[in-house]
């Protein structure tokens, strides 16, 4: 009696060292899966190419195309003599039925993703609130007074600002993410907003941390973990030539380098963590 074949016997192809299984910019309708070998993940960044990840046996590649049917953000080039499950959607739901391991192992990858997006979308949002605040109380505030500091109403209450800036009106989280970033400060029972150097540096650091989540979103995508492990190593280099200086050359740091001494003024609580 002969037994059923396997998934790597039926979806399993082998790739000799130095073979690419897709390029960037290529159309995607199907994922991959490292039986044996390794593979590199490549992004090309004008004349270079940067590697993102190399990859051994067990680990997936390329889902994302399975999912969305999107042109390839990465390119994928054998290391070593590779033996790779290629599966598309007909695959992936045999797949599931008969091999219930590599099955837990994709949804967790996904589970992975999922999670990684909604933080980052959490904290996207939390910062566009915040400065969408501050503009509520630029907008509101008094002249500046001897040190630049400028008295806010009395009227703007905490609930009255959440409401203003789009969040929940008795969420008391966004005004103590204000203070904490020292946007602005309490005296006695008046509160004030900082400088107007000080917002805007902060509203500088809201609109480069939305070009990092679009960039991070579209060029990573490939390696989703990239995402949220720069700013060192291969995701910030790929981000830093995304994001040229701007001016002539020697001008001064790169909107990257700006957005990390930024992050790190108006998000001290996060210590060491990564920017996302």
């Amino acid at each position: 009696m002969t037994s059923d074949p396997s998934a790597a016997d039926i979806y399993g192809r082998d790739f000799p060292a130095g073979a690419v299984v897709f390029e960037e910019g290529d159309p995607g309708s199907r994922m991959y899966v490292i039986r044996s070998g390794a593979v590199r993940i490549l992004k090309r960044v004008g004349a270079r190419e940067i590697e993102l990840a190399r990859l051994g046996a067990g680990e997936a590649f390329g889902e994302m195309a399975l999912l969305e049917g999107q042109p390839r953000s990465a390119t994928a080039a054998v290391v070593a003599a590779a033996r790779i499950l290629e599966i598309d959607q007909a695959a992936f739901d045999d797949l599931v039925q008969r091999n219930g391991e590599i099955a837990l192992r994709l949804l967790r990858r996904l589970s992975a993703r999922l999670r990684e997006a909604n933080r980052q979308i959490r904290n996207f949002l939390s910062a566009d609130a915040m400065g969408r605040a501050v503009e509520v109380l630029r907008a509101l505030s008094g002249p500046p007074g001897e040190d630049g500091f400028r008295a806010i109403p009395v009227e703007v209450s905490p609930g009255h600002l959440a409401r203003r800036a789009g969040t929940a009106p008795q969420d008391p989280a966004l005004w103590e993410r204000l203070r904490r970033a020292r946007l602005v400060r309490e005296v006695g029972s008046r509160a004030e907003l900082a400088p107007s150097e000080v917002v805007d540096a902060f509203l500088r650091y809201v609109e480069l941390r939305a070009r990092w989540h679009a960039l991070a979103a579209g060029e990573v995508a490939e390696v989703p973990d990239l995402a949220a492990d720069g700013p060192v190593g291969v995701a910030a280099e790929l981000l830093r030539a995304r994001l040229p200086p701007e001016g002539p050359p020697g001008a001064g740091a790169s909107p990257l380098d700006d957005y990390l001494a930024l992050k790190r003024r108006f998000e001290p609580d996060e210590g060491g963590r990564n920017p996302t």
